[in-house]
C-alpha cells in the first residue's frame, strides 16, 4: 500500500491496490468502453531492493540506511525485504488473476522491477520507463483504437 489508511464512516480504508492492483473491473463498472491498463506489477515478481527499506526518523531513504550495513549479513534478507517480496508476490498473483478474468483492451507493462517501492528520488527514471512502455505498446494501442472506432463509429 502506498497510501496511509484513512478512517471513514467507522471503517478503515486502505489503498485499493491491495485487492485490485489493475482495476479494470472498476473502470468497466464506471462505464469505460475501452480500457488501456498499466500493470505496475508486471516486472516486480519476488523482487525486493535496498530502496524498499523504510526511511528512518531523520528522513534518510531506505537505500541510504541499508548501504552502511551491506557487509554484515551479506545475502540475508531483512524482515522488511521479506515482507516487501511477499507483498510483491501477492500483488503479482492478484493482478494476473484479475487481468485474466477481466482483461483490458491493452495492457502496458513498464519495466520498473529494478526500482524499489520507496525510491521516490527515482521518479524521472520511472517516468522514462513508462514512456518507453507506451512506445512499445503503441502498435497494440493503435490497433485497439481502430477496432473500437470501427465497432462504435
Amino acid at each position: 500500500a502506498v497510501f496511509k489508511p484513512k478512517a471513514a464512516r467507522g471503517h478503515w480504508r486502505v489503498d485499493g491496490a491491495l485487492v485490485n492492483p489493475v482495476p479494470v473491473s472498476v473502470c468497466r463498472a464506471l462505464g469505460a468502453e475501452m480500457i488501456i491498463a498499466v500493470n505496475l506489477n508486471a516486472d516486480i515478481m519476488g523482487k525486493a531492493h535496498e530502496g524498499d527499506e523504510p526511511p528512518d526518523g531523520n528522513g534518510k531513504s531506505g537505500s541510504d540506511l541499508t548501504s552502511s550495513f551491506r557487509h554484515f549479513g551479506r545475502g540475508e534478507p531483512s524482515t522488511f525485504n521479506v515482507m516487501v517480496t511477499s507483498l510483491n508476490i501477492i500483488q503479482d498473483r492478484i493482478a494476473r488473476s484479475r487481468l485474466a478474468g477481466e482483461p483490458p483492451d491493452v495492457t502496458i507493462n513498464p519495466r520498473i522491477g529494478h526500482i524499489g517501492l520507496l525510491e521516490f528520488d527515482r521518479a524521472d527514471e520511472l517516468i522514462q520507463a513508462g514512456e518507453l512502455a507506451v512506445e512499445r505498446a503503441m502498435p497494440e494501442i493503435q490497433d485497439a483504437v481502430a477496432v473500437f472506432s470501427a465497432l462504435h463509429g
